[in-house]
């Protein structure tokens, strides 16, 4: 209602009821605007409880010096049953760019009724039907539908829309962002990259993350077995990085904790990505091994608050630690949904970040035979055989992936052949007990440089690397999940400047990796194609 030229106005409100007369504050139901008002102003009052399908009279009034002024009296008819409401829950990622789409609907009067997924880019330009279970009136359902979504670095949304006679009623919107990986327990290889700045002084974060070397070059590079936390007593005077892919064994909400000595912070990504990180726990000093509660920081709900994750996505998760002097260590861990709690984060929902998981392609190896020797030849894998094998000119051999194989007594060739052998590029895991260090030969004496012009790109990029020694090159291009999209012959190649142009106009938006890799080291570099 609105009203004007009022004079010291002290309230106003709603006279309403099922007669239709002249409704005044004597005869009828009353509701008072709570909120201040001016002589000249308008409002709104929500009411409740009514009778369904019942017609209500109503007018606004308003009091002031004056007295007492009423409106003109109107009316409303209720529905003669019980609309329906609906939910939106959220959205898991199954692989494949499959995307599963949960919501809650609550079953008013009319049984009769539909409900549709509305889903797009920035949009809800595409419909799909969710199949509804038997309902009675009253119910509460789960309702699902699985739409395909390419992954990408766009964020994707959806609503549910549900249909009763000739009505339609919306959801709340839940936006997600699509660049995610699925994963299960039994996908967790309990690893956990621990890379180490040496010889750096303070005991601030920045101290290490300020350096040229940061975060490409470090010093020294483990792989950690024994959940998420560091090398306690590995020294003084370092900067530590922890990252691992995290699988969340249930959906719900979780809260996380960081401990440490000296400062440390804890981030999580809303996805595969490192893109979306965001710091949720912090601390400035230093605490004991497994003191939790010594800065209100250092607990995620603190922060940021409850931290809701999908069981079976997939989620980038990063610390920071710097040591000064004196006693070092850094862990992490967990509260569940279920109120677990796991201290530090357990081995069997973590796995080692891309690119350090591997990327996997086919290798042709050239073998030749030696009729006088019977000696069998190979390039850069050992072949193993069972008995006596015969193997005739131009025929391929295919293997196992991973497989180390050797040449057998009994094993004898007709002439040269092919064999074929998927290679993987991978770190190599340390012990948790021997600590074990693993030096990447480009974080100290570095070779070979490498870059990506333009990136972002969409139609092509370049691939410029420098090599400081003469040599085979070869250059590989990954999706995020390790498959092979494009390789490119291995050339002998001297010292210098080099230059490749890659055709990305076959891919689809997203992240992929470009692999370069000499008889010496191997270089990877992140491209996002836009599309």
């Amino acid at each position: 209602a609105t009203y004007t030229d009022g004079m010291n106005v002290l309230e106003a409100g709603f006279v309403y009821s099922l007669f239709n007369g002249d409704l005044n504050l004597e005869n009828a139901n009353r509701v008072v605007y709570s909120n201040t008002l001016t002589d000249n102003d308008s409002y709104s009052i929500l009411i409740s409880d009514l009778s369904l399908g019942g017609i209500y009279y109503y007018r606004p009034y308003v009091i002031d010096d004056g007295g007492i002024s009423y409106g003109t009296i109107q009316s409303f008819q209720l529905s003669a049953y019980e609309s329906p409401l609906v939910e939106a829950l959220n959205a898991r990622f199954l692989g494949n760019d499959q995307w599963e789409l949960t919501g809650t609907l609550y079953v008013g009067t009319n049984t009769n009724i539909n409900a549709t997924f509305q889903h797009g880019l920035g949009n809800f330009n595409t419909s799909t039907a969710a199949t509804l279970p038997t309902i009675n009136a009253g119910d509460e359902v789960t309702i699902q539908t699985i739409v395909a979504a390419p992954m990408s670095m766009s964020t994707y949304q959806f609503r549910i829309e549900v249909e009763d006679s000739g009505y339609s009623y919306y959801s709340n919107t839940i936006t997600f962002d699509l660049y995610q990986m699925a994963c299960d327990e039994n996908m967790g290889t309990g690893e956990v990259l621990n890379e180490i700045w040496t010889d750096v002084g303070g005991t601030n974060i920045a101290d290490f993350t300020s350096l040229a070397t940061y975060p490409n070059m470090p010093d020294e590079v483990y792989v950690r077995t024994n959940g998420f936390q560091g090398i306690n007593g590995f020294g003084f005077n370092y900067g530590s990085k922890l990252s691992a892919m995290l699988c969340p064994p249930q959906s719900g909400n979780y809260t996380f904790w960081i401990a440490g000595d000296d400062d440390c912070e804890l981030w999580l990504s809303t996805s595969a990505s490192e893109a979306g990180i965001r710091r949720i726990a912090y601390f400035d000093g230093w605490t004991n091994v497994d003191e939790w509660d010594k800065f209100s920081s250092q607990n995620s709900n603190n922060v940021i608050g409850q931290i809701y994750l999908n069981a079976g996505q997939t989620y980038f998760l990063q610390a920071l630690h710097k040591e000064g002097t004196g006693g070092d260590h850094v862990a992490v861990r967990w509260q569940l949904p279920d109120n677990t709690i796991e201290n530090p984060i357990a081995p069997q929902h973590l796995s080692l970040p891309n690119p350090y998981q591997g990327v996997c392609e086919d290798t042709n190896i050239n073998i030749t035979a030696d009729p006088l020797s019977n000696d069998y030849r190979r390039a850069s894998q050992t072949i193993t055989t069972t008995g006596a094998v015969e193997v005739d000119v131009a025929v391929e051999v295919t293997f196992q992936a991973g497989e180390s194989i050797t040449l057998s007594e009994d094993f004898h060739a007709k002439s040269d052949f092919t064999a074929r052998i998927a290679e993987c590029v991978t770190t190599t895991s340390s012990s948790a007990n021997e600590e074990t260090v693993e030096e990447r030969s480009a974080s100290i004496a570095p070779s070979l440089s490498l870059q990506v012009q333009p990136n972002p790109a969409q139609a092509y990029t370049n691939v410029v690397y420098e090599l400081a020694e003469s040599g085979e090159v070869q250059i590989s291009l990954f999706d995020l999940q390790g498959r092979s999209i494009q390789q490119f012959s291995q050339v002998e190649q001297n010292v210098g400047t080099h230059q490749l142009e890659l055709d990305l106009t076959q891919l689809k938006a997203g992240i992929y990796l470009v692999v370069l890799r000499t008889e010496a080291e191997t270089k990877t570099k992140k491209i996002i194609v836009e599309q």
